[in-house]
């Protein structure tokens, strides 16, 4: 049986990095950024994201494009542009950490939330196992 982890993004891993050893530094080159599917949400709820206390109620809108296309209508009116990223890439914590949430970000990477890592970034993470176990996840268009 197969016991889901901590924490609410999607991710994809753990990938072992053959040759990875604790006390390495694991460069990440991050070469493109495609789409699995068509289609994404922009979503917000009271108390959280950046304006927590602006709105009093939630909203979740699909949005659906074209395959290949590097934009989508927003509404009416109102297209936009995007620059795929992914905001967390994270290693696997030192073994007496335990597990731990994709949530926070800490001395493993994680939760990044840095709309740079995009196609052609280079980001460093410490490994702390071997292999170094590298996640990636939390997709982002805009």
């Amino acid at each position: 049986m197969t016991v889901r982890g901590p924490g609410a993004h999607p991710m994809t891993g753990p990938i072992y990095v053959d040759g990875a050893l604790p006390g390495h530094t694991l460069e990440v080159r991050i070469m493109a950024i495609d789409y699995l599917h068509p289609f994404g949400v922009n979503a917000f709820s009271p108390g959280s994201g950046v304006l927590p206390d602006d709105f009093p109620y939630s909203s979740l809108k699909l949005l659906r494009w074209a395959p290949g296309a590097d934009r989508v209508q927003f509404s009416p009116g109102i297209t936009l542009r995007w620059r795929p990223s992914s905001d967390l890439f994270g290693v696997a914590p030192p073994p007496l950490a335990g597990r731990i949430s994709s949530r926070p970000l800490g001395w493993h990477g994680g939760n990044l939330d840095n709309k740079d890592l995009v196609a052609g970034s280079i980001l460093y993470l410490p490994v702390h196992v071997p292999g170094a176990l590298l996640s990636v996840g939390d997709g982002h268009a805009r």
